[in-house]
């Protein structure tokens, strides 16, 4: 994602209206299951997206280990694919047939807004992206929550032009380290994010994923 878009202010800063979860375990589905039971799970994708993905000029690092529930490493695995879909597309400066799956709502919107934003100055992501402390915090037969601590102190946007960092858009101590919440749907089969908020400092939530 890009994080100089969201110091623009073209994500949401706040909590998804979703209700709290204890101790980040999830929750238990509408129909009374457990999150091992609730829907029917997709073929765990997650193996298909590794730990440490190039996108570009751009590495994205996936810093958790992998759920062994097979329900769990579908949603996170979804979660993994959309998050490359959504970089891959930001440097193509449009956005990618693959990712209309992946991303659906409010979501796709906010992509393309900040590819809108990308685009602009000519630039590129570069450097490393780095996820971290990810959980899943509801997990339904309908929808779920996937919680994670953003480190982007080395992620910079390259001016396509000049070859340089733009200067606008270097980390900052309020976005280098973000807390971020991601809604999922389910769609055709597999999960897709639907919606994301995203908190900085000095809000509380930030404070967890600082170093």
């Amino acid at each position: 994602m890009n994080r100089r878009a969201l110091a623009a202010g073209l994500l949401t800063v706040g909590a998804l209206a979703l209700p709290a979860c204890a101790a980040g375990k999830p929750t238990v589905s509408h129909s009374g299951q457990s999150p091992h039971a609730a829907a029917t799970a997709s073929p765990p994708t997650a193996s298909a997206v590794p730990n440490s993905v190039r996108v570009g000029a751009l590495t994205i690092e996936f810093d958790m280990p992998l759920p062994a529930d097979p329900v769990q490493a579908a949603i996170m695995g979804d979660f993994r694919r959309a998050q490359v879909l959504w970089n891959k597309s930001q440097s193509a400066h449009r956005v990618l047939a693959a990712a209309k799956g992946y991303l659906t709502g409010k979501a796709l919107s906010d992509l393309k807004r900040s590819i809108r934003f990308i685009k602009s100055r000519d630039d590129i992501p570069v450097g490393i992206d780095r996820l971290f402390k990810t959980r899943i915090t509801i997990a339904t037969d309908a929808i779920a929550a996937v919680s994670t601590c953003d480190d982007a102190s080395k992620f910079f946007q390259k001016n396509l032009r000049t070859g340089r960092f733009d200067r606008q858009a270097m980390p900052t101590a309020k976005t280098d380290h973000i807390f971020e919440r991601w809604l999922m749907v389910r769609r055709s089969g597999h999960w897709a994010i639907s919606n994301v908020s995203a908190t900085v400092l000095p809000q509380a939530p930030a404070r967890q994923c600082q170093p």
